[in-house]
């Protein structure tokens, strides 16, 4: 079931969840996202309940988490998938002109809305 124009709810939500559980405004954001990066995003990761977050080896304090108990929010990220290196630096490049957070692995890009959901400082990181 499409939930915006490019995603779905498959996509977004955490395996066997009955509600999306991300924030106000988080899916508009994504979508914006999308369409200025103007390619396919295959997600990998969306919304995480605490138990789904515990098996794929999340952060506890995880932006993908619904109620998160640190920020008092629901989801606000999504791993993309990546393996064309140069698609992966114009959405990076993107991502952070559009103020999301960006972690950058091996085959995939988290992207977060955490500076414009939560007004807390954008970041950049890299997974080891």
């Amino acid at each position: 079931m499409r939930i915006t124009e490019h995603f779905t709810w498959d996509e977004i939500a955490s395996p066997g969840h009955t509600e999306l559980g991300v924030q106000e405004g988080f899916l508009d954001r994504l979508e914006v996202l999308r369409v200025a990066y103007g390619h396919p995003m295959v997600i990998t990761s969306g919304a995480r309940t605490r138990e789904h977050n515990k098996r794929v080896g999340g952060a506890a304090a995880s932006m993908h988490l619904i109620d998160n108990p640190k920020y008092r929010c629901d989801c606000l990220a999504v791993d993309v998938h990546m393996l064309d290196a140069s698609l992966c630096r114009r959405f990076v490049e993107i991502a952070l002109a559009y103020r999301w957070s960006v972690g950058v692995g091996k085959s995939f890009v988290h992207v977060d809305a955490r500076a414009d959901l939560l007004q807390l400082p954008q970041v950049m990181w890299g997974y080891g």
